[in-house]
């Protein structure tokens, strides 16, 4: 049976800084990302999803819950052990305002963030009931720089 790629793509807008960046990054500062999530495996040959390699509202669903409801329009934090004094400051003021964050575990780098929505989304199907697959992301953080993995 051939191998078959389908890949789903969404936007969300946050902001982050990099703690220890000696350039522009290092200020806090958003983006609009765009992502996109490409799953390639053999077609499914039986069950709901016959002919499909994933059914795309499957995708769509796990793309929502490991990335959507946790980034989009938040301050995303880097893990404790990556933060200076000024993001942890921001960290307490947005805990203290209520603010909609998200804190990785890693840092807040477009590589590191395709590499955890990888893992989320894995986690994700396998827990509804796909085999392992080959997933590929790219996150966009501007409209011509991205990082996959």
């Amino acid at each position: 049976m051939e191998r078959v790629t389908v890949c789903k793509e969404v936007t969300f807008d946050c902001a982050h800084m990099l703690s220890g960046h000696e350039a522009l990054c290092k200020n806090l500062h958003g983006h609009t990302y765009k992502v996109q999530v490409s799953v390639t495996n053999e077609q499914i040959a039986e069950g709901p999803s016959v002919d499909m390699v994933i059914d795309f509202k499957h995708l769509k669903e796990a793309i929502a819950k490991s990335i959507m409801d946790k980034f989009d329009h938040a301050i995303i934090f880097s893990s404790p052990e990556f933060r200076n004094e000024a993001e942890e400051d921001l960290f307490e003021w947005a805990c203290k305002h209520h603010m909609r964050l998200f804190e990785m575990p890693r840092r807040t780098t477009a590589e590191d963030m395709s590499l955890f929505f990888r893992e989320l989304i894995m986690q994700d199907l396998t827990g509804i009931g796909y085999t392992p697959m080959n997933i590929s992301i790219r996150v966009y953080e501007t409209p011509t720089s991205f990082a996959e993995v």
